[in-house]
């Protein structure tokens, strides 16, 4: 239970932007449990935000190899992580794997199929999202479609 409050508490951390104190918190929960793949593949959003995308990667593929059942949110960590980290391509495959096309996906692939030059497959990919009538996507979240269409159309 420990390590569920530390993990709680890395996130709080990181929310408040003090992230290298953030990671110190998720290092100690990954210390006190070095096989719980659910507190280690969670625990690596908090590697992405304190700027460790390798460890974050590190972190998700080691869960996802232990806890299958996860893969949506497990391969979605990974997508952004393999994104900060240049592998485009990657990332794209990654968030292909998370439950594409449900929430945000399809603004994530447009994001990395911008990076790779892909400008009228990066449109298809915000024409999807703003087609969704997904109740559980954020208004939020149109914007930034909204925002990403005008960059593609440049």
């Amino acid at each position: 239970m420990k390590r569920y409050a530390r993990w709680l508490f890395a996130f709080v951390l990181a929310q408040e932007g003090d992230f290298l104190r953030a990671a110190q918190e998720a290092d100690r929960v990954v210390a006190m449990a070095p096989y719980d793949a659910f507190a280690i593949g969670v625990i690596a959003d908090v590697f992405l935000l304190s700027g460790q995308p390798q460890k974050a990667l590190d972190q998700a593929e080691f869960a996802l190899a232990r806890d299958p059942s996860r893969t949506r949110n497990f391969n979605y960590t990974r997508g952004w992580a393999l994104r900060l980290l240049g592998r485009y391509e990657d990332s794209i495959a990654a968030f292909k794997e998370s439950g594409y096309p449900d929430g945000d996906r399809p603004l994530q692939v447009a994001i990395d199929l911008v990076h790779l030059g892909r400008l009228d497959e990066a449109k298809g990919e915000v024409k999807l999202m703003l087609a969704k009538n997904d109740p559980s996507f954020h208004p939020g979240q149109v914007a930034i479609g909204l925002l990403l269409q005008r960059y593609v159309d440049r």
